[in-house]
């Protein structure tokens, strides 16, 4: 590739990457996963632009002829060729043309390059080659030895089997519906949780981990996770190898961070959509980085914060008003095709022509004494006899001949090309039906086998499958399901397939399910699933907190919770004399969540009477943000035998707020695949 050529692909490079920059500020005020897209699409561009600028299908004559160096000279070579092959040559005695006199001295300067003198130098254009392979190399070998310490980290890791992790990985994955759970590792040798692995992907925490809170664990794997299902690793490792191929530009280096930075903060909106408050989540993550000595990770791997770039990410998290929904599949694709579209214009784009020159022939030079006057062709050309008349009668006739011949073939080529379209037209009625009509049958397939396979184990993988994009002639199946399945799995599963339907029809139906069916793991589920949606009416939670299991209690407790009620229920605020010491603390969390100053006074006497630690700093919890000072609430909690309940106590007594206070949310936990 020549210099021109190098510079040219530069330029579009440039393009390309301030065309991405332009998109991302546009879409400034979008979700992050949307700005990730961007700068993903941009980085993948610029890798393929080489193959691009080959194989595009047209060429765009629009750069100016002054952004490409040497590009002038290339078309003055190329006129000279076409003129050569041509034939034509220059007049006799003429004053050499500008091209001329550039070809000269080119080939002047071509012989002397190639005339050896002495010992021979490179020339600089290889200088600069084995400048740009030398760098690119090295910051290759750099992601490689990154891969190597990344997979040596993983064999050595410790696998954590305890319940408390696998249950809780399982849960999430179900959650991120991911098709497979990634291996939870445990390393002496890392500081800072990790994701890794670009297809065989894997999680390492450090090996102090598993002293964390229930709460701390929860964000830290569903961040990790949010990782491996969005496929970071592999936009990761794009933006790497896009900086060792162009390690000379810097916007390359700034698009890399800025496609980190994104994912990022879409895996943060991904925990914020699952229910983390955004203020507990952010001090896990301040106190994750001041703990860890050296928060590094293989280059290759993506480290869970970074110092230099958690000051955006600590603001992102706490505004309220930041879009957090991820973009959907018609967004991408809208978004993919106009990206495509601007790209692949870049790509095609070449250097303008030069202007027209004058195309006059040359003015002769004046002669020499003593020699003959050259008579220029002009002049010869005009003083030709006109032609007669019957040549011109001749070439007309054979001209309209020419013309009928044409129309006679172009009609034979339409009646050609109509016959070909009518066959075509019969090949396709008997084409195999098309991938929607198949994928139609499969739900049939599925819904028939959820009506009426004799085997519950069916049933219920059947009822899975059909929560992925529940269509609205599928929900009445899910619905009679869940009211008179005979297996209790199978009417869980449904209920688990209802959580995403916002109908009213699948509401009722999770209701009665709440109130009526005869297995607590239905009725759990099926709080649950209420839980997912804004509700008119919350008399089947409520009602549901006298239920006899604890575990359906707990699950309409963080329903509730999650109602944006202005008011606590009289019977949330009775669960706080629950004979369940976690039924207690799920009932502290929600009235915190609510805020309903009329609480205050049965959380006081909770206080007072609680003896369970956990529950005890619920309550607090609950107090403290709904602004209660009151003398016998805080002296009692500045002698409490607890160190963070006191601390916080003293705190407030001197004035201040109770300051950022993480607390695990009561999270129920989703059926797993069949």
């Amino acid at each position: 590739m020549d210099a021109e050529a190098l510079t040219l692909l530069f330029v579009k490079a440039t393009l390309l990457l301030l065309a991405g920059a332009l998109a991302a500020a546009a879409l400034r005020r979008s979700a992050a996963g949307v700005r990730h897209l961007v700068w993903l699409v941009t980085l993948s561009s610029v890798l393929v632009l080489p193959v691009l600028v080959q194989v595009a299908p047209l060429r765009l004559a629009v750069l100016p002829r002054g952004l490409v160096p040497g590009a002038d000279l290339a078309s003055i070579r190329d006129d000279q060729a076409t003129a050569a092959a041509n034939g034509a040559r220059p007049a006799t005695g003429a004053v050499p043309a500008p091209a001329a006199r550039v070809s000269r001295t080119v080939a002047a300067e071509t012989r002397a390059e190639s005339t050896p003198r002495g010992v021979p130098w490179p020339s600089p254009r290889w200088a600069l080659v084995a400048l740009w392979a030398a760098v690119a190399a090295a910051i290759a070998l750099r992601l490689l030895l990154g891969g190597l310490a990344a997979r040596r980290i993983v064999r050595s890791a410790r696998p954590l089997d305890d319940p408390r992790w696998t249950r809780l990985m399982r849960d999430i994955a179900d959650r991120l519906d991911l098709p497979e759970v990634p291996p939870l590792l445990a390393s002496d040798r890392v500081e800072m949780p990790f994701a890794c692995g670009a297809w065989r992907s894997a999680v390492v925490l450090p090996a102090h981990a598993e002293g964390w809170s229930e709460e701390r664990r929860q964000v830290v794997l569903l961040h990790e996770l949010a990782h491996v299902k969005r496929r970071d690793l592999v936009a990761h490792g794009l933006g790497r190898l896009a900086c060792a191929l162009y390690w000379f530009h810097p916007l390359v280096w700034s698009a890399d961070r800025r496609l980190r930075a994104e994912g990022e903060r879409a895996c943060d909106d991904l925990v914020l959509a699952c229910g983390a408050r955004a203020s507990d989540y952010a001090s896990h993550l301040l106190d994750i980085l001041t703990a860890a000595r050296n928060p590094g990770a293989p280059a290759t791997a993506l480290p869970m914060a970074r110092s230099r770039e958690f000051e955006g990410r600590l603001l992102a998290i706490l505004d309220p008003i930041r879009q957090r929904r991820a973009p959907g599949r018609a967004q991408s694709a809208a978004l993919l095709a106009a990206l495509a579209g601007v790209f692949v214009a870049v790509a095609a784009a070449a250097p303008a022509p030069p202007a027209a020159r004058d195309s006059s022939p040359a003015v002769p030079a004046a002669p020499r004494e003593g020699e003959p006057t050259p008579a220029p062709r002009t002049i010869a050309a005009a003083s030709q006899k006109p032609e007669p008349a019957k040549v011109v009668v001749e070439r007309k006739t054979e001209h309209e001949h020419e013309s009928k011949v044409e129309r006679k073939t172009e009609a034979e080529s339409e009646a050609r090309s109509e016959s070909e379209r009518e066959g075509a037209e019969a090949e396709t009625d008997e084409a195999p039906a098309t991938a929607t009509e198949i994928d139609a049958d499969s739900r049939a397939l599925v819904l028939r086998a959820l009506r009426s396979d004799a085997d519950p184990t069916v049933r219920r993988s059947a009822a899975w499958a059909l929560a992925d994009r529940t269509r609205p002639d599928e929900i009445g199946v899910l619905i009679a399901t869940l009211r008179g399945d005979a297996d209790a799995g199978v009417r869980e599963m449904a209920a688990w397939a209802l959580s995403d339907v916002r109908n009213q029809d699948a509401t009722a139906a999770l209701a009665y399910a709440l109130q009526r069916d005869g297995d607590a793991h239905v009725r759990a589920t099926a709080a649950w699933a209420l839980g997912q949606r804004r509700l008119r009416d919350v008399a089947p939670l409520t009602a549901a907190l006298k239920d006899a299991s604890a575990e359906v209690q707990r699950a309409a407790i963080w329903a509730l919770g999650h109602q944006r009620l202005e008011s606590a229920p009289a019977e949330l605020t009775a669960a706080l004399r629950a004979s369940e010491s976690e039924v207690r603390l799920h009932a502290a969390w929600a009235l915190g969540q609510i805020l309903d100053p009329g609480t205050a006074p049965a959380l006081r006497a909770a206080f007072i009477k609680e003896e369970d630690g956990e529950a005890r700093r619920a309550i607090f919890r609950a107090l403290a943000f709904l602004g209660d000072r009151s003398p016998e609430f805080l002296d009692r909690a500045a002698k409490s035998k607890d160190t963070e309940v006191r601390s916080r106590a003293v705190l407030m007594l001197g004035g201040q707020g109770p300051g950022i206070w993480p607390w695990p949310w009561p999270w129920p936990q989703p059926r797993p695949n069949p």
